[in-house]
This record gives structure tokens, sequence and C-alpha cells, in this order.
């Protein structure tokens, strides 16, 4: 078995575990209804669950920090673009306008090990936020999407990794990471600005 394939089997159980926990301690208390969508359809368009709130259908996208557990991460990172098994680049979710994601369920981890499963997990700190608002959030900074592309552009074919564009005065920069096989170029956006703009924020725990 390859490493490659260990990290990719790591990120499924870690996902796994992350959903089975909300489905036991998040959505029962605080949606009206929840369904997980397992099919590979509804993956492939970016929909993990389907909720509602104040009878509002919400398609949501449940996106973990599996890699930062217990690190009390003050940032969480969007997918701008991405290698894929093909070795082809592909864009990365945030803007892929075939995902149909409404909003994200962006969740912070601490659990008893770094390699969790569901009954290891301790605490999910939790944001949901509407897609279109973090996109206009961007927006709101000059980076539409076709700055953005650009921007993303540039990273990449300068093959210089790590940060870019990191002005402490922005609540926002650019990570190129080259440790993962994807090579994803990432947007970062702070946790504080992200819970401005969120939905609903909750810690939840047994």
């Amino acid at each position: 078995m390859t490493v490659l394939n260990t990290l990719r089997e790591e990120d499924y159980k870690s996902e796994e575990a992350v959903a089975q926990f909300l489905d036991l301690y998040f959505y029962p208390q605080h949606f009206e209804t929840a369904t997980r969508k397992r099919d590979k359809s509804s993956q492939l368009e970016g929909i993990d669950l389907i909720g509602s709130l104040g009878g509002k259908e919400l398609l949501i996208d449940e996106k973990a920090a599996s890699h930062y557990v217990n690190d009390d991460l003050p940032t969480f990172a969007f997918e701008l673009s991405f290698i894929g098994r093909d070795n082809k680049l592909h864009q990365g979710w945030l803007y892929d306008k075939s995902k149909k994601t409404e909003y994200y369920l962006l969740c912070w981890l601490w659990a008893e090990e770094k390699e969790f499963t569901v009954d290891q997990l301790t605490k999910v700190d939790v944001a949901l936020i509407n897609r279109d608002k973090i996109i206009d959030f961007l927006l709101s900074h000059r980076l539409n999407e076709t700055r953005v592309e650009a921007l993303d552009e540039k990273i990449r074919s300068s093959q210089k990794t790590g940060l870019w564009y990191n002005d402490k005065k922005r609540p926002f920069y650019f990570y190129y990471t080259d440790r993962l096989s994807e090579k994803p170029i990432n947007v970062i956006i702070k946790k504080k600005a992200l819970l401005e703009l969120s939905d609903m924020h909750k810690v939840v725990t047994r």
C-alpha cells in the first residue's frame, strides 16, 4: 500500500467519524430535518447532507480540518485548484460551478488521538456559512473569480510553495502546498472573519 493511499484512507476514516459525530450530537439538536447523502452523484455535486432550518432546505458540504486535530486552528482553507488522480490541473471546490453546495459546515476538531474514531472525538467547533457569502467576502477585497484564477496561475507557475500575499491587515492569504499529492492552492481565511460571516456557530460536545 502506498503512502498516498494510506493518507486517502485516513482522510476517509476521519470524514466518516466526523459525519457520525455530527449526526449524533449536532443535527438532531439544531436542524429540523437532516438527510445524509452518500451516493456518488451527491458527493460529486458537493452535497454531504440536506438539512432544513426555518422551513428552508440547505444543501451542505461538510469540511473538516482533519489534519489539524487539537490545534485550535485560527483559519480555514478553501480550495482554489489541485492536481487530480489523472495528473491534470482541476478547479478547486470553492468556485467549481458543478458543485451544488449552498452552505459549508466548517469543522475544527478535538480528539483523544490525531487519528480518531467517532468515539475518540471530544469536541467539534462548527460554523455554517453560505457559500455565496464567502465569495462575496473575497469580492469585497477586490478578488473576483477572474482575479483569483490569475493569482492561482501565477502561484502555481512560480513553483514557490508556502505563503503568498500574506498581509496582516487582511483577513486572508494564499497557500501553495506540495506535501500533499494534490498540491492544492488554497485561500486561507481567518476564523474570526468566518464566524462573522456564519449563519450558525456552535461548539458541539457529547
